[in-house]
């Protein structure tokens, strides 16, 4: 296992090394690699860890009946999922989880978990804190997939990931089609409006400046 990347992990923020080292079991820790577009585990799935991205990228996903998927959230590296399921009374995954890239995961027990959080008041705050985040992260997308026109959607996404007035654009149209829930082509001919009536300007590909904020939802 790669503690030294584990460490990088935000829940580990600011801790002592080796304080968390005499805490944890290093053997009952288990490191795991996931082809792109695999699926890490399916909706209804016992959770019995909490996983830590040290490579690569995750999605959490809605998967329908009939195999549409509607990305929920994207979990980068160094970030930690499966927190808001410790201690809770219902243990299965709601939704699926799918490699967007190749990754690495680290899955640590929940009863090394619960040491941690006994033992280290570091760490203990750090689980808070992703807890708490969590909230409005969830409060977020629920707000985007709310919106009822497709302009309103892409317009709340560009302004939830804007930074000194401009967009990067992290995701290829498929991904953003799955992310906000609209066809993919509908998704290029309304950025394509928006250019046009001076809303949004293109910098390049992935990047897009905002011109007009006073049409946000």
């Amino acid at each position: 296992m790669n503690f030294e990347k584990l460490l990088n992990n935000s829940l580990f923020l600011n801790c002592n090394k080796e304080s968390i080292k005499n805490i944890l079991s290093l053997d009952k820790i288990m490191e795991k690699s996931y082809k792109k577009d695999s699926i890490i585990v399916q909706e209804g799935d016992e959770c019995k860890f909490i996983s830590f991205i040290i490579e690569g990228c995750i999605y959490i996903s809605e998967i329908s009946k009939d195999g549409d998927i509607l990305h929920i959230k994207q979990y980068a590296q160094n970030e930690p999922f499966g927190c808001a399921l410790y201690k809770a009374k219902r243990k299965g995954y709601p939704f699926t989880l799918i490699a967007c890239e190749d990754s690495k995961l680290i899955h640590i027990p929940f009863e090394q978990i619960e040491l941690l959080i006994k033992h280290d008041e570091t760490f203990r705050n750090n689980f808070i804190s992703c807890i708490s985040d969590n909230i409005f992260v969830l409060r977020d997308k629920i707000k985007v997939l709310s919106q009822k026109d497709i302009r309103s959607k892409l317009l709340l996404y560009l302004s939830s990931n804007e930074k000194n007035g401009m967009t990067k654009i992290n995701h290829t149209k498929t991904e953003l089609s799955k992310i906000l829930g609209i066809a993919r082509g509908s998704i290029s001919r309304e950025l394509k409006k928006m250019e046009e009536e001076n809303i949004i300007s293109f910098i390049d590909k992935n990047k897009i400046k905002i011109l007009n904020y006073n049409l946000y939802p």
